[in-house]
């Protein structure tokens, strides 16, 4: 139990390091709106494809950004975080998703819109 236990932890920190990299270049939405724009479909597939390598592994997609009124920049950011993990699955992603959107609270992200993890 321990040496699987071990194994998925390894897994998961490996996931992590590749996302840190992919992420390093921004996910950029439409703006005030949910959709990912087509500038960053290759940026999408190219997740889409590491994701696909770690089906066992769950992520979260944490969205952050602004608005308006915070109230609007939350349901922006959860309807960002929502579109991306519909496109992945619609890409073949098999992982556990969890979506969560923050607004422009949690000021340690403001300026990454978008942070993908293993869980």
């Amino acid at each position: 139990a321990r040496s699987v236990q071990r194994s998925l932890e390894a897994r998961a920190e490996e996931l992590s390091r590749r996302l840190g990299e992919l992420l390093a270049t921004p996910l950029v939405f439409d703006e005030y709106k949910a959709d990912v724009s087509n500038a960053s479909m290759p940026l999408v597939q190219e997740l889409a494809k590491v994701l696909m390598k770690y089906p066992d592994l769950a992520i979260d997609i944490n969205a952050h950004g602004s608005s308006k009124s915070e109230r609007a920049a939350v349901k922006l950011s959860q309807d960002r975080a929502d579109s991306l993990a519909k496109l992945l699955q619609s890409l073949g992603v098999t992982n556990k998703i969890m979506t969560k959107g923050w607004g422009s609270s949690h000021p340690q992200y403001k300026r990454k819109l978008l942070r993908i993890s293993p869980h």
